[in-house]
This record gives C-alpha cells, structure tokens and sequence, in this order.
C-alpha cells in the first residue's frame, strides 16, 4: 500500500525554499512509490488554486504532512484539527522577522502571535525538518523532534568551473532582493579592491533586481531558472556577506552551497551554518571584518591556481555532504520513521 505524502509549500517551485526543501524531492518520493499530493501556497497577491475544504480532505486521508514554511493562521490550525503526524521545515529563523521590515506598531504583536500558534500545533503532534538546529530556541526544542537536515543541490548535474587566467575575475552574488542589502556591507571592501585592480575584476549580481550604485564595476543578470546554473558556472568567486544577527544565523548557507556545487570557491562571512561549511583556506575563506575580506578575495583574484584547488574541494564537499541524492535518503528515513514503516529516527 502506498505511503500517502500531503505537501504544504509556500507560492511554487521557483520560490528558493519551496524548489530545494522539498519540490524537488516530489518525483523521487513518487518513484519510491508514494502517493505526493502537492498545495502550493500563494502569497498575499497570488491566487489559491485549491479550496481549504479540499486541503482538509486531503489532509485527513494523509499517512503524513509535509509543511514547508506555510505559517497562515488557516492552514494551522487546519492542521490542528486534522490531527495527522507531520514535519514541518523550519529552514529560516521564522518566528523571527527583522524589525526593519516592519513597522514598530504591527511586528512584535504580529509576529509574537504567530510564534505561538506555531509552538502550539507542533505540541500537537508535529516533528520538525530543520536546515539549522541553533535557530529553534528551547520553546520549540522542548516541543518536537528535531531533525536536522540541510539544504541540498542536485550537484551530479551542475556544469563545473573551469579555472583560468581571465580578466575580468568575475565576483558573484546570486540571492533574492530582499537580501541585496547584505552587499552594501562590503562597500569598502569593493572600493579598495576597485582601486587596486580597476576593471580586472567585476561583480555580477543575479536576481530579480539590481545594485548600480556599489563602487565597483557590476553586471546585473536576470535570474531565472533555467539559467541560474550556467550563470553560476561564469563565478570565478562566490560571495555570501551577513550581517551577524539571530537571523541571518538561521540561514542555511544556500548562496554559498550553490556556488562550491559549481566548482566555485566562496569568500563567506563566519555566520551561523557558514562556519560548518567551509573550512578556512581549504574550500574557501571565511572572512570577518573589511581586511579579511579583502585579503581573501585579493589572494584569489590574484591565482587562478588557487581558485582551482579551493574550487574542486568545494565540489567534493557538496557532494559528500550536501547532495540531494543524500539528503532525499535521509528525508524518506524520516518520513518513513513518522508513519512507522521502519524505525524512528532518533
């Protein structure tokens, strides 16, 4: 009989998390002989293609639920009242939104109020699938399982980057906009390598929007998902600047990972999951304040030897650790163990 999967994903398979977490796990689960029915969740401005009595029916016939980041107060407590076992992935410090993006009178209410809805159905019986355990704080630890298990790229097919005397050296960044503000905290960083290499060097910037205004020479690229791996291949670097607060320690390090999956090394900022990722000076740099970062981007700029080396560890490490082929293995163990088909995982 098959096992009866129900997915709950933000917006669709071109949202980030949505894609890696678990769209692009679907057709294996489906292979592996589950029945996958998927409800994509939209945002504010999108349109609902399923009714929430279909989702409750839907739900209520489920071996288990997949959640992925839907937070609405709808879905959980339709959640609540179906009473089925499930993961909900936490892969973003969720019950914790930067005050900036809010205003003062609406965030510490809104967002307090649904930390707690949240808190309160996983007491009901949920399990969580995490892409980083120091985020949860002791509320949710106490409250369910924890299952840590990160985000994974089908690395077996990425183009690898071939190394070689180029000019410009092509400095990438590739992230949704809401994230483009981390570039501005290495705007003395590019100015002084600006000054020492002028248009021997060149940041590319892939994303729906772009940054013309950095003290450095730029490329904007039109992210898309059919392209985002070539371009990717084009880095001769990868950058991922944090800066060092509760969430940005929640992060999962994907900008990073995505990169070293490409044979890219990465200049990275020591920051939550960064600092289990990359091994300083082995497959890439991690760099903490203005002369770090200089340092490790001018020393690879400057080889192309030393961009190859870093950049065929980087591969091994994704391969080893963070292929989707692994991390499939471990999401159906997990499954599995939640509808008591094999053992609990502990």
């Amino acid at each position: 009989m098959k096992t009866r999967l129900c997915v709950i994903a933000n917006d669709g398979v071109l949202n980030p998390a949505t894609r890696l977490r678990i769209a692009q796990f679907v057709p294996a689960f489906e292979d592996a002989g589950y029945t996958v029915e998927t409800f994509y969740v939209p945002y504010s401005d999108g349109v609902r293609e399923w009714s929430m009595r279909e989702l409750y029916t839907t739900l209520r016939a489920s071996d288990v639920v997949f959640v992925q980041r839907a937070l609405s107060w709808p879905l959980l407590r339709l959640l609540q009242l179906a009473g089925r076992p499930f993961v909900f992935d936490f892969d973003d410090a969720l019950h914790y939104i930067r005050q900036r993006q809010y205003s003062a009178a609406l965030a510490p209410t809104s967002m307090r109020d649904r930390a707690v809805v949240l808190y309160r159905t996983i007491v009901r019986g949920g399990r969580f699938y995490s892409s980083r355990k120091r985020m949860l704080d002791s509320a949710i630890r106490n409250a369910a399982a924890v299952v840590v298990v990160p985000t994974s790229v089908a690395v077996d097919e990425f183009p690898m980057r071939k190394h070689g005397n180029v000019v410009p050296v092509r400095i990438g960044w590739i992230g949704v906009p809401s994230n483009l503000f981390h570039l501005r905290l290495l705007e003395s960083v590019f100015a002084t390598l600006t000054a020492r290499y002028g248009d021997r060097i060149r940041l590319v910037i892939v994303s729906n929007v772009g940054l013309d205004d950095l003290p450095i020479d730029t490329e904007f690229v039109q992210w898309s998902l059919e392209t985002e791996s070539d371009v990717t291949a084009s880095f001769d670097i990868g950058i991922m600047p944090l800066q060092d607060d509760f969430f940005s320690r929640g992060k999962c390090s994907f900008k990073a990972i995505y990169c070293m999956g490409h044979g890219v090394p990465v200049v990275i900022s020591p920051v939550g999951m960064n600092t289990e990722l990359v091994e300083n000076g082995v497959n890439g740099f991690l760099a903490d304040g203005d002369d770090e970062w200089v340092d490790a981007l001018a020393r690879l700029i400057d080889d192309s030897g030393l961009r190859a080396t870093m950049g065929a560890a980087a591969r091994a490490t994704i391969e080893e650790r963070y292929s989707s082929n692994r991390i499939f293995a471990l999401l159906r163990g997990l499954l599995a163990g939640i509808t008591q088909k094999t053992a609990p995982i502990r």
